[in-house]
Formats: structure tokens, C-alpha cells, sequence
């Protein structure tokens, strides 16, 4: 019996040993950064990309009124905790666009725009797709 608490403790202090000497290693060797591939295409601006919009044709501060639609999402992304992501996302929204336009007129969902006959900028959001990380997987999974 007094073997085999002996090799027990033994054990255990050899696995803290080793943990805690991996744990200490001073890896002093520094490897070269690898150097940026020189591509074939010549560098082009933000606007040459295809992803760059295309500038607005009325500038903003032609609007009369603004109005922003809460935001739509997926059918297939509409559950709980995606729905209140979204409610979030809506606040921080009409937080902003508050401080750009204080007449922000929020429209709750399934409501329509008004019929203005005035300049009316008219902001319609959707999420197509949306992911949220639980805690547990956060914790479990890592970063």
C-alpha cells in the first residue's frame, strides 16, 4: 500500500515537473518574417475594386427625412438569440444615424415607408447570415 502512494506522489511530481519546465522554455531562435509574394497586377486604388460602391448621386444632405426599417433577417437565421443580435444591432443603428439625423424615424417591422413627397432616405437592413458563439463554446473550443 505505502508502494503504491509512493509511486502515486511520485508520478505526480514528475508530470508538475514536466508541465512546468515546458511551460518555462525560452525559445531565444527568431525566424525570419516570409517576404510578401511581388504580384503580377499592378497595385490599383480603392475605387478600381470591385467591391468599392459606387458613389452616392444625391448627397445626403438633401434629404428632407430619414427613415430606418428594423432589420430583416433570414428566414432561416430568425431564432432567439440571432433575433435579439439583431434587436442589438438596430439599437446601436438608430443610435448612430440619431446623432447624424435627430428626426431618425424608426419603422417598427412588417411597417411600411411613408409616401413623402419630399426627399426621403429610406434605410432597409438584412442580415442574410449571422453566427453567434456561445459562452461554452467559447470556453471549451478556445479563441
Amino acid at each position: 500500500m505505502k508502494t503504491i502512494l509512493e509511486s502515486i506522489k511520485l508520478t505526480a511530481v514528475l508530470a508538475t515537473a514536466a508541465l512546468m519546465t515546458g511551460c518555462a522554455s525560452n525559445q531565444t531562435e527568431t525566424k525570419a518574417a516570409p517576404k510578401p509574394q511581388e504580384s503580377a497586377k499592378p497595385k490599383t486604388n480603392y475605387k478600381d475594386r470591385q467591391y468599392a460602391a459606387n458613389p452616392s448621386k444625391v448627397k445626403f444632405g438633401e434629404f428632407k427625412y430619414v427613415e430606418l426599417k428594423k432589420t430583416e433577417l433570414n428566414p432561416r437565421e430568425n431564432s432567439g438569440g440571432n433575433r435579439q443580435s439583431a434587436e442589438k444591432i438596430d439599437e446601436i443603428l438608430a443610435t448612430g444615424l440619431k446623432s447624424i439625423w435627430p428626426d431618425l424615424k424608426v419603422i417598427p417591422p412588417g411597417g411600411d415607408f411613408s409616401k413623402s413627397d419630399q426627399r426621403t432616405l429610406q434605410i432597409s437592413p438584412r442580415i442574410e447570415h449571422i453566427h453567434i458563439v456561445s459562452v461554452g463554446a467559447r470556453v471549451f473550443g478556445g479563441v
